[in-house]
């Protein structure tokens, strides 16, 4: 049991200390991907994202409240921290650290190199080899 706490902390490191945000290579999924226009919920620390006027109808009412109440539809926003789960993934944004919002109301603002979400301590306890 120690020795998984031991590598997921330290997994967990290593995916915020090796961020991508300073190679963002802008994506734009209304464009490029309009069925599946999402977040990738398994984004590292410091990556970019923002809300659309489609994704703001997305989630709960308390959500789409909150995503009216405290952010702007445009506005790019900095992840600070996903938390997947088996049904939802919270989002945790740099500039707004004490609410957890929904992923299904971001879209991502750059590309993410395929094996990133490999790193997300979430992506390795609901995909770890047993």
């Amino acid at each position: 049991m120690y020795k998984l706490r031991y590598v997921l902390f330290f997994s967990y490191l290593t995916f915020t200390i090796g961020s991508h945000a300073d190679n963002c290579v802008p994506y734009n999924c209304a464009e490029e991907n309009p069925s599946h226009c999402s977040m990738t919920i398994y984004a590292p620390k410091g990556h970019k994202v923002k809300i659309t006027e489609a994704t703001a109808k997305n989630g709960s009412a308390w959500q789409q409240e909150k995503i009216a109440e405290l952010l702007d539809i445009g506005k790019i926003y900095t992840v600070e921290r996903t938390i997947v789960d088996r049904s939802s993934t919270a989002v945790i944004l740099s500039e707004v650290k004490d609410i957890r919002f929904n992923s299904v109301n971001f879209v991502d603002v750059c590309v993410l190199p395929e094996n990133i979400k490999e790193s997300h301590p979430d992506w390795i306890r609901y995909n770890a080899k047993k």
